[in-house]
């Protein structure tokens, strides 16, 4: 085998590994202590440059500067898209991790059932959200994940409940809050009682209705956060205190109750943000097969 003849290792197979005959020594392996080493710079001024431009596909031979074309009068269709969307009174919102020439980049989406506008971008945040070119003067119902740079902008919010049903359902099974199971119930309670008033032509529930799934919704927050005080703060100790994932949420649903009951109060609103998650999902398969 490899250790007592010229074969090499991977004629081994998987049979057990040769015992190595190297000595042991009270040296660490790899460079030594005072080892100045030395590294391959790059050049400031090379010997040569050599640019390489393919003029056409190498598989299908299409010239580049045909696709180049195609995109080029795709532009007005592009932008009125957006323009649409801007205008639209309910548009969902999402963005995702995305591989751009093997560095992390984010794809944006901005969607209604009929519309959908991707753009990619290697911020994440308003900066990414800016060049999707919905936002900046969208003055319609986000729908959206909650995540913060969405509250930067001065349309009105609507946050998915997809998120806070999957947190409730943790809290309950894992550390048995009772409140928490109450709340799933509730938040799925009140959407079939919407989706009932929708299929019977109803622009909205009866006000009372309305005020009294609200007032237990109020009600189950306040025994959550009776349940979970917020952290005692040690005098001296630097930075926010950590919380527990509890009390995080119930902040959340307090603080965005309006955001988190929209789907309530306006039934152009969805209860979840799926659109954009079915959105996402192809360019995303897309991308993990390749």
């Amino acid at each position: 085998d490899s250790h007592n003849s010229n074969k090499p290792p991977s004629s081994d197979g998987l049979k057990k590994k040769p015992v190595s005959l190297r000595q042991l020594t009270a040296r660490k392996p790899g460079a030594q202590k005072g080892h100045r080493g030395k590294t391959l710079e790059f050049a400031a001024t090379p010997d040569h440059i050599v640019v390489h431009s393919p003029e056409c596909c190498s598989g299908c031979g299409l010239l580049f500067e045909a696709q180049q074309s195609a995109s080029n009068r795709l532009e007005p269709v592009v932008a009125g898209i957006r323009e649409a969307l801007g205008a639209a009174p309910v548009v969902h919102f999402d963005a995702t991790g995305f591989r751009v020439e093997a560095k992390l980049h984010w794809l944006h989406s901005a969607s209604t059932p009929t519309l959908t506008s991707y753009t990619w971008h290697k911020k994440r945040g308003r900066e990414g959200m800016d060049a999707g070119g919905v936002l900046p003067l969208f003055t319609g119902t986000a729908v959206h994940d909650g995540y913060g740079s969405y509250q930067q902008y001065g349309c009105s919010h609507a946050l998915c409940n997809a998120h806070p049903l999957r947190e409730l359902t943790a809290l309950y099974e894992q550390e048995g809050a009772e409140w928490a199971k109450e709340m799933r119930h509730l938040l799925t309670e009140i959407k079939h009682a919407v989706d009932g008033a929708k299929e019977r032509g109803q622009p909205r529930l009866p006000v009372l209705l309305e005020a009294q799934l609200e007032g237990r919704y109020r009600q189950l927050l306040k025994r959550g956060l009776a349940a979970h005080p917020p952290r005692v703060v040690i005098a001296g100790k630097r930075g926010k205190q950590k919380q527990s994932p509890a009390r995080n949420l119930l902040d959340r649903l307090q603080r965005y109750e309006a955001q988190v009951l929209a789907f309530l109060r306006d039934f152009r609103v969805p209860f979840d943000n799926n659109q954009a998650e079915r959105d996402m999902r192809m360019m995303k398969l897309q991308q993990n097969i390749s």
